[in-house]
């Protein structure tokens, strides 16, 4: 018949010796080190009984307490640890031991068992088993890696969950007006949208937004605007702010993750990036100023945007970032109220912190690409006086037929045909 048995016995086992408390803490590091061991041991025989005994009830229908063990008197002194149930079954040098004698075997799995509580020991691969500082260590550099690239959309048009990829792959690739019109109808009519399927579209843009196709990128943004005019005709503006919505968030976010420090892909001295990564980066700033000024992104994403680039203003890239996304912006960027003190507040920002990248020329370019103090003026000089000239050009007429002029500041950019250049 089956007792309740208190733990009483096992106890006594480990129980530690009242010694009147005369010396200090610090001096008793063994015995303590030896308690506490004992202290766990008897925590994972306990464990494992419990485990072994609910078991062997489970098939018995023996009426187990929550809060006590149930066994025989005889089984308890008898007992022998499974193999299935150990903790330590690797190691079996304590298994003959147990069968004879399991306080002997008690015993000797207190030396197996560290004590996690007074030494914690990492991996070995990860942390040093020294943890001492050394003075003379080289200063801490991240390792910069690459993350896998995006699956190339071509391989992704003969997916049949994307019926409509063929006429957005034709719609982002050419210039002609009425092919973008006759694909944007036809990719909006492919399918049912709904919230899951505009966000996979969105990030299909993002993805061509950011590819190496500076003068192409315009284009993009074209299409896009063509689509949301589409969806807003078919399924009305819920569906094409949702739209707008996916594409502002994740344009946004891929742009931080080029730009802004905290990210662990951001592009600076001691993550130089490689050639690839810093065109896709580029060319995603062009995108962003793009898509405002075809109307897909509000001003203060925009304002953001350059924020993010001026507070991180570190390098030639950030300048040339900078310049690809006012550019693209156009003089629309600078409109609205209060824009005048904008326009001197940003200015006046970026000429401050880009004079100090000047100032030190020959580390100015995270790729090691050569630059004098002279072409690094020239081109803060240039981006400051195509705002200004944006300004005057805004008192004069307010429509959008500055945009010629902003194609030929392109054509014409002392900066922007260097950086082609390095």
């Amino acid at each position: 018949m089956a007792v309740k048995i208190n733990l009483m016995k096992l106890n006594k086992l480990f129980e530690k010796q009242s010694t009147p408390n005369t010396l200090p803490r610090s001096a008793q590091p063994a015995e303590d080190r030896l308690w506490i061991d004992q202290f766990f041991a008897r925590v994972h025989l306990v464990d494992s009984i419990k485990d072994t005994l609910h078991h062997q009830s489970s098939t018995n229908s023996s009426p187990l307490s929550h809060n006590s063990t149930l066994v025989d008197e005889e089984t308890w002194y008898n007992y022998k640890i499974p193999d299935e149930v150990s903790f330590y079954a690797a190691d079996r040098s304590w298994q003959g031991a147990c069968e004879h004698d399991p306080r002997k075997a008690l015993q000797s799995l207190c030396t197996d068992i560290p004590s996690y509580a007074s030494n914690y020991s990492p991996s070995s691969s990860v942390y040093s088993a020294n943890t001492a500082f050394n003075p003379h260590a080289a200063p801490f550099v991240p390792i910069h890696t690459q993350s896998p690239p995006p699956p190339p959309p071509s391989a992704l048009c003969a997916s049949p969950d994307l019926p409509w990829f063929p006429f957005f792959w034709e719609g982002v690739s050419t210039r002609d007006h009425n092919a973008q019109v006759t694909n944007a109808t036809a990719l909006v009519d492919s399918i049912a949208w709904d919230a899951d399927s505009l966000a996979a579209l969105s990030q299909h843009f993002c993805w061509k937004g950011g590819e190496v196709l500076e003068d192409g990128v315009g284009q993009v943004a074209t299409f896009a605007q063509l689509v949301h005019e589409r969806i807003s005709e078919k399924y009305g503006d819920w569906y094409a702010n949702c739209f707008t919505r996916h594409i502002r968030e994740l344009v946004v976010g891929h742009f931080k993750g080029c730009w802004k420090s905290d990210h662990p892909m951001a592009i600076n001295h001691l993550n130089p990036p490689s050639h690839a990564y810093l065109s896709s980066a580029l060319s995603l700033a062009t995108f962003v100023g793009a898509l405002f000024a075809h109307g897909l992104l509000p001003r203060s994403t925009i304002h953001h945007c350059l924020s993010v680039l001026v507070a991180e203003l570190s390098t030639i890239e950030h300048i040339h970032a900078i310049h690809l996304l006012v550019l693209h912006a156009t003089a629309k960027l600078w409109r609205g109220k209060d824009v005048n003190k904008a326009i001197k507040d940003f200015v006046t920002g970026f000429t401050q912190r880009a004079s100090c990248v000047a100032e030190s020329a020959e580390e100015a370019s995270v790729m090691g690409a050569c630059w004098t103090k002279g072409e690094i003026r020239a081109w803060i000089k240039e981006i400051a006086d195509m705002i200004n000239r944006w300004q005057v050009t805004r008192r004069v007429q307010q429509d959008d037929s500055n945009l010629d002029f902003v194609l030929g500041d392109k054509l014409n950019s002392f900066g922007l045909q260097m950086a082609r250049t390095r």
